[in-house]
């Protein structure tokens, strides 16, 4: 093990039975060659644990009095974690996300008795690395939640953040950020949740389903390649026809040429799914124009779950993404970091990898009932 490594996780294991109250508020260390020789480092390693405990104001020393935990510190009393966020404007069309999942930290923190505080991504990678750790440390933060994704494994920030005794949870990161990363994460977990609504329309009687999908291409969902995509759908008795499949941007006049051009098909889909709640609104206003009644004539599903789709005319059934139980779950595995997360950790602890809960929210916009009276004429 190297230097840095042996002096962070002692620094870590003396902070932690700081915290716990192992040693008390007062507690004097022993003298730093025995204290050294009895945990089985050497004296350097000691007295650079020592210090970074000093600078976060943990203990206190003194020449010719010895080493106290501070008496007044009051820190074991309440654990202080950070949110790192990126700075940048979200898509239109993920603007829902954070707010949701801030609720579901927020809930988490009250009901744990934790601190938050928050740090924008474009601020760290600002600083030098050296920075970014003495800052995580004077600021006493014991745990790191990152809302980011695509990760390469050699950013400044990662690199920092990745030698530092802390841990660190991913939210609604891509899942092979796990790999790249090592760090707990909450995934996105669409490939499944897709599926899901394919299978519940299949459900309600349908098997020609159109996809209305972001004008991003090549790719079905962000997920599935062309081919990929006619296997599955192939595997569930649903009609692989490749004309189903429409690109569109978020715009009226896209959503309209282009389900125009679906419904002139000779037979055209009785389902739609989108690729966002936020297409829908666009796609219930073409229907419209093409007369076109919901759900009488062609059933529309969304994903996500905004909290507006339940106020559309019909209200839209969605696959909707549990981004509150995101926040609380991100919170919850940071307090159980003694479990996953050395040291006091097994070694072979590997850290949690949850990916992100979802449901479907069935409403009038896929009425079983009208479907059910089609198939029965």
């Amino acid at each position: 093990m190297n230097s840095n490594a042996k002096n962070s996780r002692l620094y870590e294991k003396l902070k932690e039975d700081i915290l716990s109250g192992s040693c008390q508020p007062g507690f004097r260390f022993p003298a730093e060659i025995p204290y050294a020789k009895k945990l089985g480092v050497s004296r350097n390693t000691l007295r650079t644990a020592l210090k970074w405990l000093e600078e976060e104001n943990l203990i206190v020393r003194g020449r010719g009095k010895g080493t106290f935990v501070n008496p007044g510190c009051g820190y074991e009393k309440r654990r202080r974690y950070m949110l790192l966020l990126d700075a940048a404007p979200p898509a239109p069309y993920t603007e829902h996300i954070i707010p949701q999942i801030m609720l579901g930290i927020e809930q988490a923190l009250h009901d744990r008795d934790i601190e938050l505080e928050h740090c924008s991504y474009e601020h760290l990678d600002s600083m030098e690395h050296n920075e970014i750790m003495e800052m995580i440390r004077r600021r006493r933060i014991s745990g790191i939640l990152w809302k980011s994704s695509a990760f390469l494994g050699n950013e400044k920030v990662f690199l920092a953040l990745k030698s530092l005794p802390v841990p660190v949870v991913l939210l609604y990161c891509q899942p092979e950020d796990y790999r790249v990363t090592g760090w707990a994460a909450i995934p996105q977990n669409t490939r499944n949740a897709w599926c899901e609504a394919l299978r519940y329309l299949q459900g309600c009687g349908h098997t020609r389903i159109g996809i209305v999908n972001t004008d991003v291409p090549g790719l079905i969902r962000h997920e599935f390649n062309p081919e990929e995509y006619a296997r599955i759908l192939c595997s569930m008795g649903l009609d692989p026809d490749p004309r189903l499949i429409v690109t569109a941007q978020l715009t009226d006049r896209s959503v309209e040429e282009n389900l125009s051009r679906l419904f002139r098909m000779q037979e055209p889909p009785t389902a739609l799914l989108c690729y966002s709640d936020y297409w829908a609104p666009a796609v219930y206003r073409a229907l419209r124009k093409l007369h076109l009644k919901i759900p009488d004539d062609i059933a529309v599903m969304g994903y996500c779950g905004t909290p507006n789709s339940a106020y559309m005319n019909p209200p839209l059934s969605t696959v909707a993404v549990g981004y509150r139980e995101i926040g609380s779950n991100g919170i919850r595995i940071l307090d159980e970091a003694d479990q996953w997360f050395c040291p006091g950790a097994p070694e072979h602890s590997l850290p949690p990898f949850s990916p992100a809960p979802y449901r479907i929210i069935e409403r009038q916009s896929t009425n079983r009932r009208q479907m059910d009276d089609k198939i029965l004429k």
